[in-house]
């Protein structure tokens, strides 16, 4: 896995260790990820 994104993983890691969701993009999507390992869309950039 590159550094960047193990880095980003373990940033999301610790959220969901104190109850908390992550939030992020994929692509033009934000997305939420929730502790249980769900992800919501929260928005999408169709420009």
């Amino acid at each position: 896995m590159p550094k960047l994104k193990q880095m980003g993983r373990e940033e999301i890691a610790k959220a969901h260790a104190v109850g908390q969701p992550a939030v992020y993009t994929i692509g033009k999507k934000i997305v939420r990820e929730l502790p249980g390992g769900r992800v919501e869309e929260v928005a999408h950039d169709d420009t």
